[in-house]
């Protein structure tokens, strides 16, 4: 029987290049669904209308450090800055204690599941958290989820939950690892994951662009991994491992 995976691609909206990344690898026919980054100040519009016409399962991905609130600064002043944007990723990684008030980080999510809904005519179809480890972020994701009645992907690495029909398996590759190697990144996260549950690879693609540089250090390997995602190899080289790609819906 063969393994099932779902390729995650995060960040759209994130810059131009990541848009066209992204874009590319759900038109090549990898991709299972795309995490939405549903904030005011970044390229998320244009990511959208990239994806224009193709069937791809959508999520909400929860965002605290880049870009503007969707709730407005006044609502959630301890995750912006002077200028009113998203404090950077670095300062919640830096703090000693989790820097984030739960009622702001719900009134957050609300918000960006809001704007994702304003600018799709659609609900989501799963809610997951972006480069932020913070407890209220996820716990807050979580609870908005559960409101919903939608699946959380912001589990534990390695961890496996019942979520909808399968038992699902999260991995995120080391990708701002140098030299990286998507394809050993794969391999390995099937390697190890039981075969009982169905695979979330979390993958990044993009291209280099200016964006990209100022805000992110994790930039070239998102463009390997674009590169796997959009290689005619990968339903062959997965079928060699018994492996197959779904859309996330498929298994809801």
């Amino acid at each position: 029987m063969a393994q099932t995976v779902i390729i995650r691609a995060d960040d759209l909206g994130y810059s131009p290049g990541v848009n066209t990344g992204i874009a590319a690898a759900v038109a090549a026919g990898s991709v299972g669904c795309v995490s939405v980054l549903c904030v005011p100040g970044l390229w998320t519009e244009e990511g959208l209308a990239s994806l224009a016409g193709r069937d791809v399962a959508l999520g909400v991905h929860s965002c605290i450090s880049n870009g503007r609130p969707a709730a407005g600064a006044a609502a959630v002043p301890a995750l912006v800055n002077e200028t009113g944007a998203f404090r950077s990723s670095r300062f919640y990684r830096s703090a000693e204690q989790d820097p984030v008030p739960p009622e702001q980080a719900l009134a957050e999510i609300r918000a960006q599941v809001a704007w994702f809904t304003e600018h799709t005519s659609r609900r989501p179809d799963y809610l997951d958290i972006h480069a932020v480890p913070s407890k209220s972020l996820s716990t807050a994701a979580e609870q908005v989820a559960a409101e919903m009645g939608l699946p959380f992907l912001g589990f534990g690495i390695g961890e496996t939950h019942a979520v909808g029909r399968a038992n699902l398996r999260l991995h995120l590759p080391p990708s701002h690892t140098a030299p990286y190697d998507p394809w050993a990144s794969l391999a390995g996260a099937l390697d190890v994951a039981p075969e009982d549950t169905a695979l979330v690879h979390v993958t990044h693609p993009g291209y280099v662009d200016a964006p990209l540089l100022r805000r992110s250090g994790l930039t070239e390997n998102r463009a390997w991994e674009a590169e796997m995602l959009c290689s005619a190899e990968l339903p062959d080289w997965l079928a060699n491992r018994r492996a197959r790609m779904t859309d996330l819906r498929a298994i809801l």
